[in-house]
């Protein structure tokens, strides 16, 4: 699956800006969602969807799934009786909604329903954008799609910031990174936010509900999903003075893979220029380690990938020798970065 930070951690800072974990480039990740083209009944709309190679219905459990779900409906809900059903129904004997991969439906998830003898059971998605249940026998069109699908989420960074008035929590695991705690919480579709402690390498996960504001803490960082509507896109990036005032991240990405990659592997390299400059500049040990400028034997085999190879093919400097040079003139070493951003990769 598909977070963002200050520092050195550049898949965290490249492939979560906005928190969409990017796979095979693929920066907006959407679920592979199928409106039907005609329309039945909810039984009939489920066979539909199995004779077409998906699992069944659809499920739209994560606020990212409902998001894609309401990208494919627009300009489709317009009348109050409009409609599309989902794969969920309502189960007497426990008083809840379910979804057909077996999952509960979250308790922020939009909806307006009652669960009732004799009343009607089989989930549809309408016009207000809600969840409701009915008896499934007016004809409606369907959603289709897979139950199990890969990961992402999308949201912003709080850095410095933690949960406060907590009453609950999902879980608690042992993590190594902020990316990590990320992750945990786009697994878990019910997660709307995760604490990251720097200091005890601890990740907690919160539902919806489950903590009131935010409090400073310099040790600990939150990732806040974002729901629905309040997705962030774009293909630009950065802070506004509020923004930074709260020291929150708030970045966005384009839709298109192949833009996708380009800027995310730009943004990584700017970094990488930066601290590499910053290294050479101190002359000392650091930067013979940074160049793998030492004495001894190769390890037999192909050879990594030296940072500064690939830094000198990006800033297109000539050799190695030249690159390492021109990081000895400030000025001139941001003027290379500054031109290798413009030109792109």
């Amino acid at each position: 699956m598909a977070l963002r930070v200050h520092g050195y951690t550049y898949v965290l800072i490249s492939a979560a800006l906005t928190f969409v974990w990017c796979e095979d480039c693929s920066c907006r990740a959407t679920h592979d969602f199928h409106l039907t083209s005609g329309i039945q009944n909810f039984t009939e709309g489920e066979r539909v969807c199995k004779s077409l190679g998906y699992d069944g219905l659809a499920v739209a459990k994560s606020p990212e799934a409902y998001h894609d779900m309401l990208d494919i409906l627009a300009g489709i809900l317009k009348n109050p009786e409009d409609g599309v059903y989902l794969a969920i129904r309502g189960h007497l004997d426990i008083g809840q909604l379910v979804w057909d991969d077996g999952s509960t439906m979250a308790e922020d998830t939009p909806s307006s329903y009652s669960l009732r003898h004799g009343g009607g059971l089989m989930g549809r998605l309408t016009t207000n954008r809600k969840v409701r249940l009915g008896d499934g026998v007016w004809n409606r069109a369907a959603v289709c799609g897979n139950y199990h699908t890969k990961a992402f989420s999308y949201g912003r960074a709080a850095h410095g910031k933690q949960p406060a008035g907590v009453s609950s929590n999902l879980n608690r695991v042992s993590v190594v990174s902020f990316l990590d705690c990320a992750l945990q919480c786009g697994q878990d579709y019910k997660c709307r936010a995760a604490k990251f402690n720097s200091l005890s390498l601890t990740c907690v996960t919160f539902g919806s509900g489950s903590y009131t504001a935010l409090a400073d803490n310099p040790h600990v960082s939150t990732f806040i999903r974002k729901w629905g509507g309040n997705v962030l896109y774009g293909c630009t990036s950065g802070y506004s003075s509020e923004d930074s005032a709260k020291k929150v991240s708030i970045f966005k990405f384009p839709d298109d893979p192949e833009e996708c990659r380009q800027l995310l592997i730009s943004k990584i390299r700017k970094r990488q220029a930066t601290f590499f400059g910053h290294v050479m500049r101190r002359d000392k040990l650091e930067n013979l380690v940074t160049t793998g400028m030492l004495e001894g034997k190769r390890s037999r085999g192909k050879q990594r990938e030296k940072l500064i190879e690939g830094l000198t093919d990006w800033l297109k400097a000539g050799k190695s020798l030249e690159a390492i040079e021109a990081t000895k003139d400030r000025k001139k070493w941001r003027t290379m970065i500054a031109n290798a951003v413009k030109q792109g990769t």
